[in-house]
């Protein structure tokens, strides 16, 4: 589905598709973790008004689509 959505003067659907690995793909996402990663990632992304509309942890990685105003970076 496509989601737009308003600025003053635009109309935007920036979706992006990060895959986060921690050094060396280390074994790091068990139970605790990953409860805990969801609670700071979605606090990150609404520090930035960013939206996370997918996550997936797996043992050594995460899948993210977020939803990033064109007036922020990816970065």
């Amino acid at each position: 589905m496509y989601y737009a959505e308003r600025l003053n003067h635009t109309t935007w659907g920036c979706k992006y598709y990060l895959i986060w690995i921690p050094r060396y793909r280390r074994k790091l996402f068990y139970r605790s973790i990953r409860n805990y990663l969801r609670e700071v990632f979605r606090d990150r992304a609404l520090q930035k008004e960013n939206r996370v509309l997918e996550g997936h942890r797996i043992l050594d990685h995460v899948h993210m689509l977020l939803s990033i105003p064109p007036n922020y970076s990816v970065a």
